[in-house]
Order: structure tokens, then C-alpha cells, then sequence
């Protein structure tokens, strides 16, 4: 039996969270132990883990990270902790000096300064690994890298590095203690070996293992957000967060209205925007058209019943919707950012168009006037096979040491 630790920052409904509940449902347990580790104990997605992993943390919560109630959890967990291990005290030199950094680069990210100190705060696990996984950047990275006591190290990369905030001096040589890193698609691993190109050797992409069954058997319930009856039905799944941009999605709605289009743009979410972004579809005349309905457990309906899945946003790693979503035969839009590149064939199973409110709405429009394009990239999409290798390669690592 070979001895597994995952380690992921929380388990809120994210891509990666998800990707990786899929991942280890994939694991035979007479083969493998496999423990998991949350490092801020914290998430909705907790009760989604496979029966035969072992949950190391004491405590958690199940408190709903985007929300206001979890959100002053999770930022009581991070105060307390600060003061074990001294970690407030060691990183003040690491956070002052990082965040001078980002503030002449007038990019400040204040989660970026804290997974030092989370990581160092963190309680000590004893047990040896033969394989120890950091299953995401920032805390669980630097955890696996300074406190988790393995024969062998991975690391996964779920974003476009340099977008999301990270630098060298925040990782502290973080990545240098991993024997293998893997990216979740090619523009992940290209955007992380220009800033570390003496690591390109160790490097290659992991694809987010998809559930396509799960997706199926979760499709059939019935949508229940649907609000119009006959109007052009358009969907989007993300978190409601700067990163997304989508405020540019609710411009291009305006200009579809204006242009005298009948639409339901339904967004499946939540997160810090929504105040801001609500009051931007008030003041537009579209609060009964592009709707924001919250987090729903099971986006699946919706993605069988809509007629475009629209995935337009700054930028990604590899967006677990959009798979979601092509996988259940959906036609997307997709912004052509770093991330998006690769999710599809432009023009066969989808679009990819200029990050702007024109070339959106102007592609939506010329869709909603072409059903039978619209027909057509679905039946492609439907069949469309998620890449399950991922297991395999994070086998491989531990099999190779027989």
C-alpha cells in the first residue's frame, strides 16, 4: 500500500476543489491510503469526498467560502493562527517587503502576502509519504514544500502564474523542493516555465480529471432558474471575483438589448462582486435578463438546457466549466485569453473572440441568428472525451520507486 497526502488550500466550489473530488474517487483503495489535508479547514465540498479518504484535519467548517458569515470565518481561522509557530513574527520581513513589491507594481494581492504565513502556521503532520501533492498555488504549495516530510513531492498549477499575482520572491524556492510539477494545460505550464525556465524539465500538464458521467445522471433534474419561457437562453459558471471581468459581459448584454434581442443570461455564482456587479445590471435595465442567481449545487441542468455557454473573463488556468459545459454538449463563447487557448476548436465547437463588450455581443448575436452552426458545434461538443490520464501520472510517481 503506498502512502498518498493531497493537500489543497480550502474546498469551496471551485474548479480545482472539484477536479480534484474527481481525482480521488479515481483512487482504489486497496492500492493506495490516501490522506487529505485542508490547510484553512474550511468548505462547502467537504461532505463530496470519497468515503475511503482520510480528512487529517481536527477541526473544520463547513461554512460557505464566498459568503459573508464564511468569509469572517475563514478570516478568524487565519488571525488566530498567525500567532503559532511565531509565523506572524517570522514572515513580517517576507510580507512588508513583498508588499512594497506589489505596491510599485500597483498590483497588490493581499492573499498572496498571507499563504507564507498560513502555510508556517499550519499544524505539523508526522507521518512519511511516498508522495505528498500540493494540489494548488500559494499555501498548500509552500506547506508540501517546508513541512511535509515525503519521498517524493508534486506540485499542480491550476492558473496563469503571472496573472494570478504570484512572483518568484513570494514562493520563497518553494517550487525548487518538487520532484514533478504539472499544469492543468499548455498555457499554465508555458506561463510558469518564463518564470522559471530551469524548472521546464520537470513540468508537464495534468488534465483535470471530469466526472462525465456524474454529469450526465446530475443533467436529467429539472432547471428551476429558468425565469422566461422562449427567450434566448445563455449561460455562465464562475465565482464572482475581479479576475472574471464581468462587468465586460454585462456591457455586451446592454449592447444585445439595445440591439432588441429577447435573453436570459443566467450566472451561476457567487463571490466579492456581486453588490457591485447588481447594481451595474440595475442601473443597465437588465435585471430581468442577466440574472445572478448564486451557487447552485448542480449546474448541470442548466448546461443541458441553454442554448450558448458563454465563458468570457480575464484570464484562466483551464476553466473546469467550460469542460463541464462542452462535455454536456453545450456551444461556448470563450474569451481568447491565456487559458481559454486549446478549450476548443474555433468555429468547429465554439468561438473564441477579442476580450471586449463589441466582439462578444456581436458574436452572440450573429449565434442566436445561426441555429444550425449553433447545432452543429453542440453535436460536436457532445462528443467530446475528458482526458483521464490524470490519475495515471500522479500514479506513475509512485509506482516508478518499485
Amino acid at each position: 500500500m503506498k502512502n498518498i497526502l493531497f493537500v489543497i488550500n480550502t474546498l469551496g466550489r471551485g474548479g480545482a476543489e472539484r477536479a480534484l473530488i474527481s481525482l480521488l474517487s479515481a483512487f482504489d483503495s486497496k492500492e493506495y491510503n490516501i490522506d487529505l489535508f485542508v490547510l484553512l479547514g474550511q468548505g462547502e465540498l467537504i461532505d463530496e469526498i470519497p468515503a475511503h479518504v482520510h480528512v487529517l484535519n481536527k477541526s473544520y467548517s463547513h461554512a460557505d467560502l464566498l459568503s459573508k458569515s464564511g468569509k469572517r470565518t475563514l478570516n478568524r481561522h487565519i488571525l488566530a493562527s498567525s500567532l503559532k509557530h511565531g509565523a506572524a513574527l517570522k514572515n513580517l520581513p517576507y510580507m512588508i517587503s513583498n508588499f512594497s513589491d506589489q505596491r510599485k507594481a500597483n498590483a497588490l494581492k493581499a492573499d498572496k502576502l498571507a499563504w507564507k504565513m498560513v502555510s508556517d502556521a499550519a499544524p505539523r503532520i508526522r507521518k512519511e509519504y511516498d508522495l505528498a501533492v500540493a494540489f494548488i498555488e500559494g499555501g498548500s504549495t509552500y506547506y508540501v514544500a517546508d513541512w511535509v516530510n515525503a519521498k517524493k513531492k508534486a506540485a499542480v498549477l491550476h492558473i496563469d502564474y503571472k496573472s494570478a499575482g504570484y512572483t518568484r520572491k513570494l514562493d520563497h524556492g518553494a517550487y525548487e523542493a518538487f520532484d514533478q510539477l504539472f499544469g492543468v494545460s499548455e498555457d499554465v505550464v508555458n506561463v510558469f516555465t518564463e518564470v522559471y525556465p530551469e524548472l521546464s524539465d520537470r513540468i508537464s500538464v495534468l488534465p483535470n480529471r471530469i466526472d462525465l458521467d456524474r454529469i450526465k445522471r446530475l443533467s436529467l433534474e429539472a432547471p428551476t432558474l429558468w425565469k422566461k419561457e422562449k427567450s434566448f437562453r445563455l449561460l455562465t459558471v464562475c465565482r464572482l471575483v475581479p479576475q472574471k471581468r464581468l462587468e465586460i459581459s454585462i456591457e455586451a448584454a446592454k449592447k444585445m438589448a439595445d440591439h432588441g434581442l429577447d435573453f436570459e443570461w443566467l450566472i451561476l455564482g457567487e463571490g466579492e462582486e456581486r453588490t457591485k456587479l447588481q447594481r451595474m445590471i440595475d442601473e443597465a435595465g437588465l435585471t430581468s435578463s442577466f440574472v445572478i442567481a448564486g451557487v447552485t449545487d448542480n449546474p448541470y441542468p442548466y448546461y443541458r438546457t441553454c442554448d450558448l455557454y458563454v465563458h468570457c473573463t480575464a484570464f484562466e488556468g483551464k476553466s473546469i466549466a467550460v469542460q463541464e459545459a462542452l462535455f454536456a454538449g453545450c456551444p461556448v463563447v470563450l474569451s481568447d485569453v491565456p487559458g481559454n487557448h486549446g478549450q476548443i476548436t474555433d468555429g468547429i465547437d465554439g468561438r473564441m473572440v477579442e476580450f471586449t463588450p463589441d466582439a462578444i455581443a456581436d458574436c452572440i448575436l450573429k449565434l442566436t441568428e445561426d441555429e444550425e452552426s449553433r447545432k452543429s458545434m453542440s453535436r460536436v461538443a457532445a462528443l467530446k472525451k475528458p482526458d483521464d490520464s490524470a490519475l495515471e501520472k500522479i500514479t506513475a510517481m509512485v509506482k516508478n520507486d518499485e
